[in-house]
């Protein structure tokens, strides 16, 4: 899908221009142009299509600033418009009939809401942008007022980004010789590079050249700009003034400086550049103490309180007294213990403990891993009292436990949800109440009972029973046609709702069947398409 804005919006713009008249655009045009391309260059010197390929026009519904330069024109296609089928938008002065814009599309269908069947809202917007498109529209409503979109998300991910970066860098951060100002004669010359400034990284692409500087400041000024449509990046400029602080422009874009030189009244160059990440001159300062906070390498006698370097090697030459090791177990504090045997006991010690587990009370921290060649793997039990239960915590609250309390009863609570599974005597319960209460459970304590011969075609019955019955009703029509048979229908109704239904136009026994709870009424209806001949039900039977 691609756009352009037209030659004859251009020279319309002009006159428009010289008699002091506002660029107003004011009407879409919708059209379906038959074998259009939309992957294709359009042409700039492209009209509106003949009018019997224009399928639609709407007046714009908003216009607004996007920037100084850019201005943005949207309509709505309502529910009530429609239907149509378009791939051509043009946008227009609909006074002179001037084309402005043009976009050719895939083709896209508009219907209207009709009898009750949803149409579609299509919105359609086009981004106008030429130098000082803001006051020869003479439009002044911005567009973030009425158009829905995601700049303020992006411009949020964005400052993250930036303040990310400022943690990192600081301030200012500047690598090698970029921006380094140097002089030739009276003309000052900024160097290319890269640098950060209060987060933003911005890149000076070539040589930047200033002449016959005097008592004056050099500054890098970083801004962070595009719009709507456009790709966002980072603008970068140097200029000269005595004092800049950060600023925001007419647009309302911010800027961020930092000053690169200091130039004095005799034209000389003070290099004020910060250099390097703010980690790394942090270590630079740190770097500045280590002489005197810390001892130098090198084979010296330090200072201080220490043995002198004879005496040192004296005492490290000295025999060891052999009758001072201790071969045996024991408390005698003036031996050392032997490592053979200190070895040993803490192996024998390492043996023991992968074979015993033994504690009463008190934490054991850590995860547990047990395992079991089958059959019974752990037991709980309680010696005294009327229950057996396990606690689970999460994050030190209180999340579940299951166990048996007082009256045989296992139960499972969820203590985060409040819900308790119950299994005793009294059968099955969630929370109190029952699962599934056996006299309730259909075939229970029922039998089948054939019913046919007090039961008729389209008659109505009542389950007063106190449970669901089943029932089953039989249509025998085999044999009952020569020829060619007569269409046949047969449904159970359950409270005026039909539950089971059969219709057919050959010979075969029918079988339905239908639950009916208590209390609800029920009836069979058989038909054909031609005089009875068959009685229709040939068998009813009920679970009761």
């Amino acid at each position: 899908m691609s756009s352009v804005i037209t030659t004859d919006f251009e020279r319309w713009k002009a006159q428009e221009a010289a008699l002091g008249k506002p660029v107003a655009l004011n009407e879409f045009v919708f059209a379906n142009v038959p074998g259009l391309d939309p992957s294709k260059d359009i042409s700039r010197d492209e009209k509106l299509p003949p009018a019997g390929q224009i399928v639609h026009r709407q007046a714009v519904n908003k216009a607004g600033l996007a920037s100084e330069n850019a201005v943005a024109y949207s309509v709505t296609l309502g529910t009530d418009t429609g239907d149509f089928v378009f791939n051509w938008i043009g946008l227009i002065n609909k006074e002179s009939g001037t084309l402005a814009m043009i976009t050719h599309a895939p083709e896209q269908r508009k219907i209207k809401t009709v009898d009750g069947v949803q149409g579609n809202v299509l919105t359609r917007s086009f981004l106008l942008e030429f130098n000082g498109a803001a006051k020869e529209t003479q439009i002044t409503t911005s567009a973030e007022t009425w158009q829905i979109d995601f700049t303020a998300r992006l411009a949020g991910m964005d400052e993250i980004q930036r303040l990310a970066n400022r943690d990192i860098y600081g301030a200012a951060a500047f690598f090698g010789d970029g921006f380094l100002v140097t002089k030739a004669a009276e003309q000052y010359r900024v160097t290319p590079g890269t640098a950060y400034i209060e987060g933003l990284r911005g890149t000076l692409e070539e040589i930047t050249t200033f002449n016959n500087l005097r008592d004056t400041k050099i500054y890098a000024d970083f801004t962070f700009q595009g719009n709507l449509v456009s790709k966002w990046q980072t603008f970068v400029k140097v200029t000269t003034a005595k004092t800049l602080a950060h600023y925001q422009d007419a647009a309302g874009f911010q800027h961020y400086v930092a000053v690169i030189a200091e130039i004095d009244q005799n034209g000389n160059i003070t290099d004020k550049r910060v250099k390097g990440t703010a980690i790394e001159r942090e270590l630079a300062e740190l770097k500045k103490d280590l002489p005197e906070k810390y001892q130098p390498k090198g084979d010296y006698q330090p200072a201080g309180s220490y043995v002198t370097t004879a005496n040192f090697s004296l005492e490290l030459n000295k025999k060891i007294d052999k009758a001072s090791i201790s071969d045996v177990m024991g408390n005698d504090r003036n031996k050392v213990p032997s490592l053979d045997l200190f070895s040993t006991k803490i192996g024998g010690l390492s043996s023991d403990l992968s074979t015993k587990f033994d504690k009463t009370g008190g934490k054991i921290s850590g995860q547990i891993d047990i395992e079991a060649p089958g059959g019974r793997v752990q037991t709980l039990k309680a010696k005294a009292g009327t229950s057996v239960y396990q606690e689970l915590y999460l994050q030190d609250t209180f999340a579940a436990w299951w166990g048996i309390t007082a009256g045989n009863k296992l139960s499972l609570e969820n203590r985060i949800t409040g819900n308790t599974l119950t299994i005793g005597s009294d059968g099955f319960k969630i929370d109190g109440k029952d699962i599934a209460p056996l006299d309730k459970i259909i075939g229970i304590g029922q039998s089948w009972v054939d019913v046919t011969s007090s039961r008729e075609n389209k008659a109505t019955y009542i389950n007063q029973t106190s449970k669901p019955i089943v029932v089953y009703i039989e249509s025998n029509r085999t044999g009952s046609f020569s020829g060619t048979p007569a269409p046949f229908s047969i449904d159970i109704v359950v409270n005026n709702i039909r539950v089971a239904y059969r219709w057919t136009n050959v010979d075969e026994i029918i079988s339905l069947s239908a639950v009916v709870p208590p209390g609800a009424s029920y009836s069979c209806r058989g038909g054909w398409g031609t005089e009875q001949i068959w009685g229709v039900i040939s068998a009813w039977k009920e679970l009761r």
